[in-house]
């Protein structure tokens, strides 16, 4: 089977997450099915982190040995103001626990959870200990989960990094229309989506949307009407929207169930019309970044 773009957030195998989860936390079977079917799809990346509840000790019960699964982890985030030595220990020694709980003796990448961290006072001494780990073969690959198009900004001025995990969807477009994405791309690092369906956002009833979202009430109905009107669903859209992308080489999403996951390999391998996205872009952060929705 021939691997596709789509990568699986593990979030909610570890805790109950997402504004729009209708489902809580899948039982360990279900978890089994969803990475088999996952798999046979053509699934391989797997999106966990340290702070993701038990998500790595349910992946590290579940995987099977003939699920090669690329698996990307994440450092738990520094408090302090500026990075000291304990704090780099703290990091490989959470490392070191992810690779016990997952079961692994080895990774495809780690990133830094927290994009500040790198950007703190010695942060250069975090990011060596994870070419460390990238030099002893315990991870193939190292990178960093971004919010902003700043952040990309300093840290490719800085860090040879090989992996960046980005928020991108149809209302968040900022990174590109920032001319992010192809920046990262000539540096030859590889880009992974996340936030694709803005936490179900963008892929919800239309009717059913909260308070909160009404000042953007008439954008999403618009943006419903456009779609339909192309014979795309929710889901597809969305979706299609990332997969067209050439920048962007994995487009990671939570799942709950295997019913949602077959829907979205069906969506993501469906034929893309090519229609124009552009209009629907928002830069009002209190919409499009879901850290600041006061729900």
């Amino acid at each position: 089977m021939t691997s596709i773009k789509l990568g699986i957030g593990t979030v909610q195998f570890g805790m109950n997450y997402g504004l729009f989860n209708l489902y809580g936390k899948p039982t360990i079977h279900e978890v089994e099915s969803i990475l088999s079917e996952a798999y046979k799809g053509g699934v391989r990346i797997i999106d966990t982190a340290s702070s993701y509840g038990d998500s790595e000790e349910v992946l590290g019960k579940c995987m099977k040995a003939d699920q090669p699964f690329k698996i990307i982890s994440k450092t738990p985030y520094v408090n302090s103001q500026k990075i000291t030595h304990k704090d780099i220990l703290n990091v490989k020694a959470a490392f070191y626990s992810s690779l016990e709980k997952l079961n692994q003796s080895s990774i495809y990448g780690i990133l830094i959870h927290n994009p500040n961290d790198l950007l703190k006072e010695n942060g250069k001494f975090l990011f060596k200990a994870l070419q460390e780990l990238k030099e002893e073969k315990l991870v193939e690959k190292i990178g960093v989960s971004v919010y902003t198009g700043g952040q990309i900004e300093h840290l490719l001025t800085q860090f040879d990094l090989d992996i960046i995990q980005i928020p991108i969807n149809v209302f968040d477009q900022r990174l590109i229309l920032g001319g992010y994405l192809k920046r990262m791309k000539e540096k030859n690092i590889e880009i992974h989506a996340r936030s694709v369906f803005l936490q179900g956002l963008l892929v919800k009833n239309k009717q059913n949307i909260k308070p909160y979202f009404y000042k953007i009430k008439d954008k999403i109905e618009e943006y419903h009407e456009f779609i339909h009107s192309y014979g795309l669903s929710p889901i597809q859209a969305a979706l299609g929207f990332l997969n067209q992308l050439e920048e962007i080489d994995h487009i990671i999403v939570g799942v709950e169930t295997v019913k949602q996951l077959k829907e979205n390999i069906l969506m993501l391998n469906s034929a893309w019309p090519g229609c124009d996205m552009s209009r629907f872009a928002i830069s009002d952060e209190s919409i499009i970044n879901p850290v600041n929705w006061e729900i």
